[in-house]
């Protein structure tokens, strides 16, 4: 979303058009109209008339807030202004590639450092629902650790008939349970159940039922249990919406999320009666939408207690994979925990529970530790004597096929990707020839399709091309500008890139070349053979497969050696 302003024209001060993107460019006329603003004598611009004097002493400070990721056309509008660019970002990553690009002194970079407590607590948890929740409560109950936390339940049941929550409760649970008739202190190890028809009130530490009038037309209302437990609670409450009918519990998410508690929503796709939990995601005032399994999962994982340090990083994967979905479980451990110490001394915390507590809790935080795990080091014709093997034994093998399809497995910016192009363009096959190139990290993918690098970069691309034997005009695959160079579109438009994920995903097509160099290098031996299965099955007979030079080939696959032997080449 783009929101734009412009500066009064005040006396003895310059012009400033602000423009804040919030996360990425929605839309190409998103697109469209930030290039129109930073063209200075855009059509936006003209709205304000400005005088010549103004143009020349224009600024353009640009905010990016949570946008990870930039389309080459707003980086190369960037490029264009650069002499009256001032930008700032929250995310450090968007901030090392546009530095890396050239633009590192035109950076204020608002790293937004997330707060860290010295002790991570939540000390209470309140569970509101209606239609379909009982069942929903009684398993997060059952599942829930006996911890020192108060736990406070508000579910629309009708007044005239006899409620058994809290004798189930009582006997699936080791918490003492009440449903709350009278004004009592809120203890540790309890929970407390608003009564039918009344509403269920918290303050100062004590528990109050109130024949207050309906809110939302309910009695009780989540809306007044929620409002009540954010104000005496604040970041120490876990609040969470379950399914059911209507609007209760709505308006007062704003005031937990003011108070800086923690708010979990029901997955609506699971519930039968979707409009509460619906409503409650328009609203945007939540941390996480989640299915019924990873709601206690996720209690779970915040009430972990200690565990065993040769079992601690095992257990943090299995949690980021029952939490969030990504499966780092089988990547090389020494690998993973060198770069979790990296990101640990980057927030400044000293112990590692702390650390899973925040990742857990904060999904831009396990956004940076993903992003960490995937290994970026890379660059055209890395290895060039590798690149001279696969000119000389592979490309006229490749050349008597009517299609060639090869992928690029791991490829990080796209270096290698490229360069393949490069070697089948010089060899007249491109026009046949399809590339995928893939990569489980997708911010680097999108600069992998930006195609844009320094000049630096380039001198040391052309470099290694002459020496893995190329002896064409390096300068026909790029464009070159005054500030950076891109690769020309004909070479881009034979590579497809997309996210695939090597620990879960399947394989995708027939390849003739598989590139899979410096990826096996960072899994463990159960993974890597997992891996070595999925490029099986994507290479066809007598397809080539190159690894890195560290890398060893799978004792179950059967392939021969291709070119000499200290180049891990192989035929299928």
């Amino acid at each position: 979303m783009l929101h734009i302003s412009h500066t009064n024209h005040a006396e003895n001060s310059d012009p400033v058009i602000k423009i804040i993107v919030e996360n990425c460019f929605d839309n190409e006329k998103e697109i469209e109209q930030f290039l129109e603003l930073l063209h200075p004598y855009g059509t936006k611009i003209d709205e304000y008339a400005y005088t010549e004097k103004e143009l020349k002493k224009l600024i353009y400070q640009v905010t990016f807030i949570e946008t990870k990721t930039l389309p080459s056309l707003v980086i190369k509008a960037l490029f264009l202004v650069k002499e009256k660019l001032l930008i700032e970002t929250t995310e450090k990553s968007l901030w090392l590639y546009l530095a890396n690009l050239g633009l590192k002194n035109k950076f204020n970079h608002l790293y937004l450092q997330p707060v860290v407590q010295s002790n991570y607590s939540i000390k209470a948890i309140a569970l509101g629902g209606s239609a379909g929740s009982i069942d929903k409560i009684i398993t997060i109950i059952k599942k829930l650790p006996y911890v020192d936390i108060s736990i406070f339940i508000t579910v629309h049941l009708l007044p005239d008939k006899k409620n058994y929550l809290a004798e189930i409760l009582q006997k699936i649970s080791d918490y003492k349970v009440c449903q709350v008739r009278e004004k009592m202190p809120v203890m540790a190890n309890s929970v407390y159940i608003a009564a039918p028809d009344t509403h269920l009130l918290i303050k100062n530490h004590h528990v109050y039922p109130s024949k207050g009038s309906p809110v939302n037309f309910s009695r009780p209302s989540i809306n007044v249990m929620f409002e009540s437990l954010s104000h005496c609670y604040k970041q120490e409450l876990l609040a969470i919406l379950l399914c059911g009918y209507g609007e209760d519990g709505i308006t007062s998410l704003k005031s937990l999320k003011n108070n800086r508690c923690r708010v979990l929503i029901e997955n609506p796709n699971e519930c039968e009666a979707q409009e509460m939990p619906l409503n409650a995601i328009i609203s945007k005032n939540f941390d996480k939408i989640l299915n019924l399994t990873e709601i206690y999962e996720h209690i779970q994982s915040i009430f972990q207690v200690e565990i065993d340090s040769r079992d601690a990083l095992n257990h943090f994967l299995n949690n980021i994979y029952l939490i969030y979905g990504y499966d780092f479980r089988n990547y090389d451990k020494k690998s993973l925990y060198r770069r979790i110490r990296l990101m640990m001394q980057d927030h400044q915390i000293e112990q590692f529970q702390q650390f899973e507590q925040l990742v857990y809790a904060d999904e831009a935080v396990f956004a940076i530790m993903a992003s960490k795990f995937s290994i970026n080091v890379t660059t055209f014709f890395r290895n060039p004597t590798t690149y001279q093997a696969i000119r000389t034994q592979l490309i006229p093998e490749l050349a008597t096929y009517p299609s060639i399809k090869i992928w690029s497995v791991g490829c990080s910016r796209g270096d290698e990707a490229y360069s393949m192009a490069i070697l089948l363009d010089e060899a007249g096959l491109l026009h046949k020839s399809q590339i995928y190139a893939t990569d489980v990290n997708k911010e680097i993918l999108n600069q992998a399709e930006n195609s844009l690098y320094t000049h630096e970069d380039y001198q040391c691309f052309k470099k290694n091309y002459q020496l893995s034997g190329g002896l064409a005009e390096f300068e026909q695959w790029f464009v070159i500008k005054d500030d950076y160079v891109e690769v020309k579109k004909r070479i881009k438009d034979k590579i497809l890139f997309f996210n695939h994920n090597l620990a879960s995903d399947t394989s995708m097509n027939e390849f003739n070349l598989v590139l899979c160099r410096n990826v096996l290098i960072y899994f463990d031996r159960v993974l890597q053979k997992r891996v070595f299965m999925t490029i099986d099955d994507s290479l066809i007979r007598n397809g080539f497969l190159v690894l890195g030079k560290s890398e060893t080939l799978s004792q179950n696959l059967s392939y021969q050696k291709v070119a000499d032997q200290k180049f891990k080449i192989y035929k299928k």
